[in-house]
């Protein structure tokens, strides 16, 4: 695996990898922590369609790691500093992906250098097949890498080089080309990237968020014959346009809706106000009223009995058989109930329907 830090060169050397570094990475200049498929995807378009333009017995690897070339594939997040992470799926689909590469292959799996291997080994087929490089885009959420195979690199046939936005350990400065010399390095090395605690999916109740760590997708692409013509250039430029022209009017239109939210929260937040001040109030003048109340002579009882005691414990009792619902008695008068005194709202109220005060429950 590789061990040494890039410092203060662009190139390291280690036991298993040939480190190039660009000194940034996707974090530079305001670039955003989820612009890590940005990049890997614009690696795959600009090398893939160097090589569609450089001879073909030249070494890509040369060009690749020159300054413009990095600058080149970095420049994309510089521009995306959303903390949103986009799938590749949808970053393909626009135009400017689209109209460049050609999706040939997708795959998922879990994130084990076996299953590794079978990616590396599909990508270097798809080259021989083909006769051309290929790029496979590997996304372990949140992680995305871009891995290359490239037929015009000179260093065997086996030769896989990985693109890293991410600073690392080997490359603590920014992003990075990894240049492996096998398929069995690349994928150890890739593992050991989207590694994840297998702890973690020991509960049965683990979120489907959690499992989705432990899976991963591969996405293989080659390049266009001919990305853009001049007609497909004007095409796709209007493309875009329409896109952010329709993305600038759901904006508009989410902003028009938040701002029609925020001001019915206001509305409903006062009127709850008054209601709290009027809901205050009322228990207050009934609070008022039960204390004048209170302080009304008692004299006989509900009951045969004048003893309040006895009143108080067979008006439950009257309560509980009779169903009438709930009966107030310990201030109320014999005959407050034939005087209509219970119609007001304010006094302690007693319902007496079809009950003979002679006959007590």
């Amino acid at each position: 695996m590789p061990s040494a830090i890039a410092t203060s060169t662009a190139r390291a050397r280690t036991l298993n990898a040939d480190i190039w570094y660009a000194g940034k990475g996707q974090y530079s200049e305001g670039g955003g922590g989820s612009s890590c498929g940005l990049a890997a995807l614009n690696c795959a378009r600009v090398v893939l369609g160097l090589e569609r333009k450089e001879p073909q017995d030249g070494n890509i690897l040369d060009i690749m790691v020159q300054h413009d070339t990095t600058e080149e594939i970095l420049r994309p997040c510089a521009s995306w500093s959303s903390a949103t992470h986009l799938d590749v799926d949808d970053i393909y689909r626009t135009p400017i992906f689209n109209k460049s590469l050609k999706l040939l292959h997708t795959s998922f799996g879990r994130p084990k250098v076996q299953e590794f291997k079978h990616v590396l080994a599909r990508l270097a087929q798809t080259t021989r097949t083909t006769g051309a490089s290929a790029s496979v885009v590997i996304t372990r959420p949140p992680e995305i890498i871009s891995c290359l195979k490239l037929v015009t690199m000179t260093g065997g046939a086996d030769s896989f080089v990985v693109y890293d936005s991410h600073p690392r350990p080997e490359h603590p400065d920014g992003a990075a080309f990894i240049v492996f010399q096998s398929l069995d390095n690349a994928a150890t090395y890739i593992a050991r990237l989207m590694n994840y605690d297998e702890s973690l999916l020991a509960d049965d109740d683990t979120q489907w968020q959690v499992q989705y760590l432990a899976q991963f997708s591969a996405h293989i692409f080659a390049a266009r014959p001919m990305p853009f013509t001049a007609k497909e250039l004007e095409d796709a430029t209007l493309e875009a346009s329409l896109d952010i022209l329709n993305l600038k009017a759901k904006a508009s239109e989410l902003e028009s809706q938040k701002e029609n939210l925020l001001a019915d929260q206001m509305r409903l937040t006062s009127r709850v106000a008054v209601l709290e001040d009027e809901l205050t109030e009322l228990r207050e003048q009934n609070w008022r009223q039960l204390r004048r109340d209170d302080k009304r002579p008692r004299f006989g009882g509900l009951f045969k009995d004048s003893d309040q005691g006895a009143d108080d414990a067979r008006a439950r009792s009257f309560s509980t058989k009779r169903g009438l619902g709930r009966l107030y008695t310990s201030i109320v008068p014999n005959d407050a109930w034939r005087e209509g005194w219970y119609d007001s709202p304010r006094c302690v109220t007693v319902f007496m329907s079809n009950v003979s005060m002679s006959n007590p429950v």
